[in-house]
């Protein structure tokens, strides 16, 4: 999961600063094994039903110790 997080980053054209501060690495050379995807832009981009998702608002309601 981390791994395809990452390459995702990479294929939305993030630079290895951006993506480093997000996933954790220290060491830049450790993602280098990302780095060879080339940028394909939002691959979700356009998905009419994730961005309606991403916009809905929930009512988690609030919890209770009542029985």
């Amino acid at each position: 999961m981390r791994h395809d997080g990452i390459s995702r980053l990479f294929e939305m054209d993030w630079d290895i600063p951006r993506v480093a501060s997000v996933s954790g690495h220290r060491d830049w050379n450790s993602l280098r094994r990302y780095t060879h995807l080339r940028g394909r832009g939002d691959p979700y981009q356009g998905w009419e039903l994730l961005k309606r998702i991403v916009d809905a608002e929930v009512d988690l309601g609030a919890r209770t110790n009542e029985r």
